[in-house]
This record gives C-alpha cells, sequence and structure tokens, in this order.
C-alpha cells in the first residue's frame, strides 16, 4: 500500500516549470520529508498530493486506485496557518464535527482540552487552533497526511508536543505521512527517507 506519484510534471501558466517527471512514493506507515527553500515549489507539492491542485501530467494514485475528485480524499493536508483552515462562525465543536466525531483518545493524544470545544476561533491560540486541525484530518479514512511546515510558526516546545502526539497516532494507525519543512533537524528526527524538492527538476 502506498501513494505513488509517477511523472508529476507542474507549472503555472507563463511562469517557471515547478518539477519535470517527478516520481516518488510513500509507503503506508512511513514518513517521508520534502525539503528545500523558500519558493521552490514544496507547498504546490503538497496541495498537489492532497488533491487540492490538479497535475497537468503525470498520475497520482492511492493503492493503485487515482486520487477521488470528488468526496472524501483520503490524503489529507494540514496547512501552516490553521487559523487559515477554520469557520471563524462555527465553535470548535463544529468545527471538528465537520470532519467526523473524534474520539476522546485522539483529542487527550492531541491536549485539546474539553474546555476549547464550546470556544470561539478568535480564542485559542495558533498552537491549540492547529490541534484541532490535526484532529480533523485524522478521519478513520484518512490513509495519508501531508504537513505543510505544520508547526513552523509556533515555540519549541509547542512543536514537541504536537510532533509527539501526532507521531504516535501515525504509527497506531499505520498512515503514511509527507513533511514538507525547511529545517533539517525536524526532517532527521521524523521522516524515514528525505527528497529535496530541486531534484523534480532535473
Amino acid at each position: 500500500m502506498a501513494l505513488v506519484v509517477s511523472g508529476l510534471s507542474y507549472g503555472y501558466p507563463g511562469g517557471q516549470t515547478l518539477y519535470r517527471d517527478a516520481s516518488f512514493r510513500v509507503e503506508a506507515g512511513n514518513v517521508v520529508g520534502i525539503t528545500g527553500p523558500s519558493g521552490s515549489g514544496k507547498s504546490t507539492l503538497g496541495a498537489l498530493l492532497a488533491g487540492d491542485l490538479r497535475t497537468r501530467s503525470g498520475q497520482i494514485t492511492i493503492d493503485g486506485v487515482p486520487l477521488p475528485r470528488r468526496g472524501f480524499r483520503p490524503v489529507q493536508l494540514i496547512h501552516q496557518h490553521p487559523e487559515r483552515a477554520v469557520n471563524h462562525k462555527w465553535r470548535m465543536r463544529s468545527v471538528l464535527r465537520e470532519s467526523h466525531e473524534v474520539p476522546q483518545q485522539t483529542l487527550d493524544l492531541l491536549g485539546i482540552r474539553s474546555e476549547w470545544l464550546d470556544r470561539w476561533p478568535a480564542e485559542l491560540s495558533g498552537g491549540e487552533l492547529q490541534r484541532f486541525c490535526i484532529a480533523r484530518a485524522l478521519h478513520p479514512a484518512t490513509r495519508y497526511l501531508i504537513a505543510d511546515e505544520m508547526t513552523a510558526m509556533f515555540d519549541a516546545i509547542t512543536q514537541a508536543q504536537i510532533w509527539h502526539a501526532l507521531s504516535r497516532i501515525i504509527r497506531e494507525r499505520g498512515l503514511g505521512m509527507v513533511v514538507i519543512s525547511h529545517e533539517s533537524a525536524l526532517l532527521d528526527r521524523l521522516c524515514d527517507e528525505q527528497i529535496a524538492v530541486e531534484s523534480f527538476r532535473d
């Protein structure tokens, strides 16, 4: 079982080509790091893997099946800025239920306090909001996670707490994960394999 990228090429209209014939795979249960400087196309690759952008050539498959264009996507993207990923007109309990009924065990592992559930997004810190975004991404049908600079804006203690919790969850569930980051120390600690996005331009 794997998330497989085959012969992917992508570029913006009238702009530079970001990737040429990119091919790699993320096995279920493995963590793959994507490295590269700012502006190198890491976030665009994450959006392609999650199905938020459509490929122009090449293919992305999950266990041999193309990414679905409609309905629930088994590849879930967790963005760097959680405040942009939630509906600010909903209390946090409703933000979670938009995805699924999150088990109490998951809430506990992610350090989500019960009193936060009835708060508005503006009443939580970025680190607290990101915990909710992770919980929402952990739908029972999720097979792969894309973490795009997921903790870059947080202090070291918050980063460590979030990554420790998520690493435990993906191990227990056998999920595959792609970690997009420019922090080499983080990738060295988390990943089974690392790929430089610049290698997709060769």
